[in-house]
């Protein structure tokens, strides 16, 4: 029997809460999520490895992340799975993925898996932003204006610049 049904259940008007619907709201959404227009991104199968991932970032991403990204006004998410790809960086509110580029992505192979990756990922309107790991090491304060310059165009106004003080704008 459904909950508000039962006959123990006092009448509507001395109910403090909405009756129960089996499954909850989370699966209504997630329901039509993937019935409507939207389909689901998250491959739960890659859990495991993105949590690898996590703890065993590279020494440019760890530079990348706890230096800059982490405390970042807006929230970027460590190793995001996007459908069958796990991307290093990702800001949500931009709609922005940094992606961090070692040599295995300047070969043949790695520039061809680079460009189904971007196509696929592009294809849910978000943008893939490619950074050497050489920038990292000798342009790293560039990296971070690019990065603050790509999210400020996405989301309309400088994170960085709207979190300063008016005494430390000065």
């Amino acid at each position: 029997m459904r909950a508000g049904k039962d006959k123990t259940d006092p009448p509507a008007s001395k109910r403090r809460h909405p009756p129960l619907r089996k499954g909850g709201e989370k699966r209504e959404k997630r329901n039509r999520m993937e019935n409507g227009p939207y389909k689901r991104i998250h491959n739960k199968q890659l859990v495991p490895l993105a949590k690898t991932l996590r703890k065993g970032m590279t020494r440019e991403e760890k530079h990348l992340w706890y230096d800059f990204l982490r405390s970042y006004p807006l929230n970027f998410i460590r190793q995001k799975i996007i459908g069958a790809y796990i991307t290093d960086f990702y800001c949500p509110k931009a709609r922005l993925v940094v992606e961090l580029d070692g040599s295995q992505h300047y070969t043949e192979e790695g520039r061809r898996n680079d460009a189904d990756r971007d196509l696929f990922i592009e294809g849910y309107g978000i943008t893939v932003l490619h950074i050497s790991n050489y920038d990292i090491h000798t342009n790293y304060d560039g990296v971070c204006m690019e990065i603050n310059r790509q999210v400020s165009k996405k989301v309309g106004y400088d994170p960085i610049k709207r979190q300063q003080t008016p005494s430390e704008g000065q």
